[in-house]
């Protein structure tokens, strides 16, 4: 279960990697790459098809990371999805971020097994400051039916 603590954790992490960053400006993990950029969150691109996107050289996989990060977002194929949460897992990544697309049943375990805090089930923009309206609206009624982590 997925819990308030455990978001505001990861959120706290300033330094983090999003994998399944594109070319392509309109693919979501390039959106939330860009966006935590503008947010004062330092970024780096994780993706095997690019060397560098907007200028910033992107990284293959967890493990190529240049520096230790405190948590990967996943916003990957899901059937991608397991490969990725192993990569971080051997990669030493202290927390997972999976978006409701990429779950996988499988791929949570597996980090939970590993002792890896994992939020899914969760969009990363209903909790990176500032939240935007559309999201506020979204979290205002979530917590309205009592579907907000606790």
């Amino acid at each position: 279960m997925v819990t308030r603590a455990a978001v505001d954790e990861f959120m706290a992490g300033k330094t983090l990697a999003v994998a399944g960053v594109s070319r392509k400006r309109g693919k979501f993990a390039s959106v939330i790459w860009r966006e935590l950029r503008k947010r004062d969150y330092r970024v780096f691109p994780v993706t095997p098809n690019a060397e560098t996107i907007d200028d910033e050289p992107c990284y293959a996989g967890p493990g190529a990371l240049p520096e230790p990060v405190d948590g990967v977002i996943v916003c990957v194929n899901r059937k991608r999805t397991l490969e990725i949460v192993r990569e971080c897992i051997e990669a030493g990544v202290p927390r997972l971020w999976i978006q409701p697309e990429s779950r996988s049943d499988e791929a949570v375990r597996l980090a939970e097994e590993a002792g890896v805090p994992t939020i899914h089930g969760e969009c990363i923009f209903m909790y990176a400051a500032p939240v935007g309206f559309i999201h506020r609206v979204h979290r205002g009624i979530r917590s309205l039916l009592g579907r907000m982590p606790k």
